[in-house]
């Protein structure tokens, strides 16, 4: 928590003066927390911006963007454990987290993918 709550401080920091008008005094910014917020699935404010099935990422999105590296991203997790346990699993978990929102996007995957 203090961990976090220092990167946050130095993000507002450096974000706050990064982006601040030449001349002007500067405001407090945090671009990451005003993505979150704009983005969050009870406003649903980046719905404007079309929506897809929950299932999109796991019947279009990832296969389109895994093409060779799907059937042997598979091949791994069934042969190890401890690929499905490390590896796997959290890909898997961010990519469901994601299918909650209605907005989709590939490169919202783009993280999860190097893990699969």
């Amino acid at each position: 928590v203090l961990g976090g709550g220092l990167a946050i401080a130095l993000s507002v920091a450096a974000d706050s003066r990064l982006w601040a008008k030449p001349g002007a005094a500067p405001t407090w910014r945090w671009p990451e927390g005003e993505v979150v917020l704009f983005n969050n699935p009870v406003e649903n404010r980046s719905s404007a911006w079309g929506v897809m099935p929950r299932h999109w990422y796991v019947a279009s999105a990832l296969p389109r963007a895994l093409v060779g590296a799907l059937p042997l991203a598979l091949l791994g997790a069934a042969a190890d454990a401890k690929c499905r346990r490390f590896v796997v699993g959290p890909a898997a978990a961010s990519v469901a987290l994601l299918s909650l929102l209605p907005h989709k996007e590939l490169r919202f995957a783009f993280p999860a993918l190097p893990l699969l």
